[in-house]
């Protein structure tokens, strides 16, 4: 049951998960001061597709990314830029589908993890089977407006005027 809900994207958490190994103690209390959570990049990525820039369709499926218009690339720390779709190993395609070209996602952070073949990356694309339709509201770049988020110092104000103890809130920052 989850008894922490983001305050910019709304994601479930479970309070002794954040404060347990779910995420890294200081997204935790990020999580927990209401800056956002790692699913809505602490309030950096649109909301209205995800950042990912693009619009999801309902006709149709896309057999790739099944309409979530990004994938994730996998390669192995061997000095070759084989970027590889994670999950396409089938035993048709042993050695996965491999993308040439990719077009890295709005946020592409890279993950370094092992596996038995040794350590590999893990990094967001957009899909390359998906036509782009760009998102209305980020006109295709994923991030959030600037308009869209609270300013701090409002915030901030908004607090201070709500209570009768300031210094309390100030404990907090």
């Amino acid at each position: 049951m989850s008894d922490v809900i983001c305050a910019v994207c709304g994601e479930p958490w479970d309070y002794y998960g954040l404060k347990h190994g779910d995420v890294t103690p200081t997204e935790g209390r990020r999580i927990l001061a209401g800056e956002g959570c790692p699913c809505c990049h602490f309030g950096e990525s649109c909301h209205a597709c995800r950042g990912t820039g693009r619009v999801q369709r309902s006709s149709g499926t896309c057999p790739t990314c099944f309409n979530y218009h990004v994938v994730t690339l996998v390669t192995l720390m061997r000095g070759e830029e084989r970027w590889v779709i994670q999950g396409s190993v089938t035993p048709a395609s042993p050695r996965g589908r491999v993308v040439a070209d990719p077009v890295w996602a709005p946020f592409p952070e890279t993950e370094r993890f092992e596996c038995r073949d040794g350590y590999a990356l893990r990094k967001r694309a957009l899909c390359p089977d998906c036509e782009p339709d760009y998102c209305p509201a980020c006109k295709g770049t994923g991030k959030r407006n600037s308009q869209d988020k609270p300013h701090l110092d409002a915030m901030m104000e908004s607090a201070l005027e709500a209570t009768d103890d300031p210094d309390a809130i100030l404990d907090l920052w």
